[in-house]
């Protein structure tokens, strides 16, 4: 109920002012000018921390600070965000991938209390759904991998390894729990219906609905088996770990290695040109048991920003994706086109909601089912967008020309800031054109990873190729000389 509010007006006055806080403030003392005054001040000063002098005054660097601060709140005097305006919560998943965008704008008290608050929820290997309010056991393997991920960035980024040591959960400190998580994945009996690791590939098991795509009432995209993005996850998670607890170094070098090994020949689909969303299987089949799901997905994209594929396959694979995923601002879940094998979405009758061979939903909307049913299967997710242009640039060997050309790509999310709502970016858009903005209006992980990749390719990756290009140019011609 958004509610509603009347006054009369002062007849003997010109102008009437209403002002409207979330703040405890006594508006009847405050002064108008003071708090714009204020207010102001505190946004114009939000690019400060941002560590690139350069940055400071760049106008996206400016658009993105201004827009990720619209999610960032206290509760309970710890930093937290809100997935998404108006009706997300603070969902763990949500705050820990919006990690890389935080430390990007130097918001490493926001990052610092996220790690800390997600590492005390938890419980045999997996994180609380929200990290406010009532706790509710979640189901998610992404939380925990990128608790794992975001805690090496931090270290990275602020040079505090202290934060390590800090409690997190019943006198237990962050690297406890953080070694906790990967000795509950590697340790479990394999036949169980739980996640855990596969002793050949190395590769880690998920039961179903425990990836990002895990809509239920109706089961629309339940992925058992062996994901493709967790696996990226789990590859990066494992480096993370032989870095943050040189304890696990072996351990956690021995099952990447595996992975690099197996990769390619369970994953990439050299007729197609793509990468395997899943190897699907129950309850915890083995790898060699699994069986390859086709159908082009934008899940793969995770495992070519995790370096598990060479510039060669990234390539082909990016070709591919751009021509049947990538929309403007946005990039499909699915591809609109036949399954070899079916994927069955039912109603609590057991009856069809989609055609199996065909599931691809060009719109989501209607009822909160049909919504449902979309959401993974063709529905564009913006945050994705920034993925597939960070991946745009690997794939062509992260040169100056292939992070110029990636970088013009963000200009379809910059135009995306004057629709909608304004100042921010949608959490979805419809699949197909017109490719209306769909789901939050304001979704904090879009802006997040907008301005972690736009960051990234601008200002670490960009000066790096110059001064390499240069250098090959300083050589080469030296090579010249001699000739």
């Amino acid at each position: 109920n958004p509610g509603f509010f009347s006054f009369q007006f002062n007849q003997t006055c010109d102008t009437e002012r209403i002002t409207l806080s979330s703040d405890k403030l006594d508006v009847s003392t405050t002064s108008y000018k003071k708090t714009v005054k204020t207010e102001t001040e505190r946004i114009a000063s939000l690019t400060n921390p941002v560590i690139h002098a350069e940055a400071k005054c760049d106008p996206a660097i400016k658009m993105l600070t201004e827009a990720l601060d619209q999610f960032v709140f206290k509760s309970n005097n710890k930093w937290s965000i809100i997935g998404g305006i108006p009706w997300l919560s603070s969902l763990t998943r949500d705050n820990l991938h919006a990690t890389g965008g935080l430390l990007a704008a130097g918001r490493d008290e926001v990052v610092y209390d996220i790690l800390l608050n997600a590492a005390a929820t938890e419980h045999e290997g997996l994180l609380n759904e929200t990290l406010t309010g009532q706790s509710v056991p979640a189901g998610q393997i992404e939380n925990p991998l990128r608790l794992i991920t975001s805690v090496k960035a931090y270290i990275e980024a602020t040079g505090n390894d202290k934060i390590l040591s800090q409690q997190a959960q019943n006198n237990r400190s962050l690297v406890d729990v953080i070694t906790t998580i990967f000795e509950t994945f590697t340790t479990r009996i394999f036949n169980a219906k739980q996640i855990c690791v596969d002793n050949v590939t190395g590769f880690l098991y998920a039961p179903p609905c425990h990836s990002w795509m895990n809509t239920q009432k109706p089961t629309a995209t339940p992925r058992s088996g062996y994901p493709i993005e967790i696996q990226a996850l789990w590859y990066q998670a494992l480096g993370a770990l032989s870095t943050i607890v040189p304890e696990l170094k072996d351990r956690t070098t021995k099952l990447s290695k595996n992975i690099e090994e197996n990769f390619i020949p369970h994953f990439w689909d050299k007729d197609q040109y793509y990468l395997i969303d899943l190897l699907h299987c129950q309850h915890n089949l083995p790898c060699n048991q699994a069986i390859a799901t086709n159908g082009l997905r934008s899940n793969q994209l995770a495992a070519v920003n995790a370096n598990l594929v060479s510039t060669k396959i990234a390539f082909q694979a990016i070709k591919n994706i751009s021509e049947y995923l990538v929309i403007p601002g946005g990039v499909r879940t699915l591809a609109e086109e036949q399954l070899n094998a079916p994927l069955d979405v039912l109603n609590e009758h057991g009856e069809p909601l989609v055609d199996a061979f065909m599931p691809y939903q060009g719109q989501c909307k209607g009822n909160e089912t049909e919504r449902r049913v979309a959401y993974h299967n063709g529905t564009a997710w913006s945050w994705i967008y920034s993925d597939f242009i960070q991946a745009r640039a690997f794939s062509d060997g992260n040169t100056t020309l292939a992070i110029n050309q990636s970088l013009a790509f963000f200009e379809a999310l910059w135009a995306k800031f004057d629709k909608g709502a304004i100042g921010t970016l949608s959490e979805m858009l419809d699949g197909d054109a017109p490719h209306a903005p769909r789901g939050c209006f304001a979704h904090a992980v879009s802006i997040a990873e907008a301005l972690r990749v736009y960051m990234h390719l601008r200002y670490t990756l960009l000066p790096e190729s110059i001064k390499t290009q240069k250098k090959e140019k300083i050589n080469l011609s030296i090579s010249k000389e001699v000739q």
